[in-house]
C-alpha cells in the first residue's frame, strides 16, 4: 500500500506466504488509483506462483525457479543434482550478479537467467540438463552454424562470380 501511494507508480513484489505451514510464493501487483493528483487507494492482484511447476515441465531436464536468495520456488522433473546446486557456493555468487550464468556441477550443467519483476525484485529461471545432452546440443548448434556459414559463403561467391561476368 505504502510504495504505490508514495511513488504514484505500480509496484510488483514477490512474497513467501506460509499459511498454516503450507508455504507458497505469491506475486503481488499493486497500482495506485489517482485522479487529478488525489490519491484514492490502490488496486492489488495476487498471483499464486504454484502454476510455475506446470509451465516449467519438460521431459528430459530439470527446470526450476529460485529466489534471489537461493530459495527454491518451483521445480519440475527434479534431478538428484538439483539439491547440490542449491547448496553450491557458485550459485550464491551467480545470484548476486545480473548476468545469465552457466554452472557446471560435474554430471550436469545448469543455465540460469535472471527474471526482473520490478522494484528490484528478481527471480532466476534455471534449466539443468545432463552433461551429455548439453554437449550434444552444443555440437548440433555448432554444425548448423557452420553449415549456414558455408551456404552463405557459397551464395556470396556465386553472386560475385555472376557480377564479375556481367562487368566484363
Amino acid at each position: 500500500y505504502l510504495r504505490p501511494k508514495a511513488s504514484r507508480a505500480p509496484h510488483l513484489g514477490v512474497e513467501h506466504v506460509d499459511a498454516k505451514g503450507g508455504g507458497r510464493w505469491i506475486a503481488r501487483i499493486s497500482a495506485p488509483v489517482v485522479n487529478a493528483e488525489t490519491f484514492h487507494g490502490i488496486v492489488r492482484i495476487d498471483l499464486d506462483l504454484g502454476f510455475a511447476a506446470a509451465l516449467l515441465a519438460h521431459e528430459k531436464e530439470c527446470s526450476f525457479l529460485v529466489s534471489e536468495r537461493g530459495q527454491l520456488i518451483a521445480k519440475a522433473n527434479e534431478l538428484p543434482a538439483l539439491a547440490s546446486l542449491l547448496d553450491n557456493g557458485q550459485l550464491t555468487t551467480t545470484l548476486a550478479g545480473d548476468a545469465p550464468a552457466r554452472i557446471d556441477t560435474g554430471e550436469h550443467v545448469a543455465t540460469l537467467e535472471p527474471v526482473s519483476l520490478g522494484d528490484g525484485a528478481r527471480l532466476w529461471a534455471g534449466v539443468m540438463v545432463p552433461r551429455e545432452q548439453f554437449t550434444a546440443a552444443a555440437g548440433r548448434v555448432l554444425w548448423q552454424n557452420l553449415g549456414l556459414g558455408a551456404l552463405m559463403a557459397g551464395i556470396t561467391i556465386g553472386a560475385l562470380y555472376f557480377l564479375i561476368g556481367r562487368i566484363t
